[in-house]
């Protein structure tokens, strides 16, 4: 009876700590404290956890596009964004007219970090403002980061969303394969929304890592 009151004991103990593995498992692969599902999964959590105080939540929007040639195998993360202005303060900060129609114009895009080694990550990220004449109409915006290596497209990811007017800032993280093929990439981010548009042109590099 001793023998089987341990065994029993034993068990219970067993069957705690796998669920308290499957808990934690589940608290690093999500969206508020890693920077995407995709990334967590895959990568191990090669950007940590640190985007989910800035960020909050995953934006609404799919990405579509993938990754070729050099970067064949990476992995594109889940897509974040946030609004960072209100239309009334975005409106007033370019003295926007409504007769000009739609206005749309990126601020800021950022590679980070700009230099890395095969088989860590980037973040695309692009602020960028967007105004409508109709005060409660939304506007669909495409953004596109197209990525290239020596002239060669190698990857395009693309989210639409819906946007009331305003700035927004949104991050698309970016897992480059173990065995991308060192160099520059320039990444070209693009916004558009009807026949408004705008591009910026960025870049990273890619490293080898130094063998000892």
């Amino acid at each position: 009876m001793v023998n089987r009151n341990k065994l029993l004991v034993f068990a219970l103990c067993l069957m705690l700590a796998a669920a308290t593995l499957v808990g934690c498992a589940t608290v690093q692969e999500s969206p508020k404290t890693a920077t995407g599902a995709g990334v967590g999964a895959v990568g191990g959590a090669l950007l940590g956890a640190a985007i989910g105080s800035a960020w909050g939540r995953a934006g609404t929007g799919a990405i579509i596009g993938g990754l070729t040639g050099a970067l064949a195998g990476g992995l594109v993360g889940n897509y974040y964004d946030r609004q960072d202005k209100a239309r009334a303060a975005t409106a007033a900060a370019y003295n926007y007219n409504p007769s000009s129609g739609t206005l749309l114009r990126i601020e800021q895009v950022q590679v980070t970090p700009q230099t890395i080694y095969p088989g860590q990550a980037v973040n695309l990220s692009v602020t960028y403002a967007v105004v409508d004449p109709n005060p409660q109409r939304s506007v669909r915006v495409t953004e596109t980061r197209e990525i290239r290596q020596n002239g060669n497209l190698v990857g395009n990811p693309s989210v639409t969303v819906n946007r009331q007017g305003g700035t927004y800032t949104s991050r698309v993280p970016l897992t480059i394969p173990a065995n991308a093929a060192p160099g520059s990439y320039s990444v070209i981010t693009r916004v558009q929304a009807g026949t408004a548009s705008d591009a910026v042109s960025t870049q990273f590099t890619v490293v080898s890592r130094r063998r000892y």
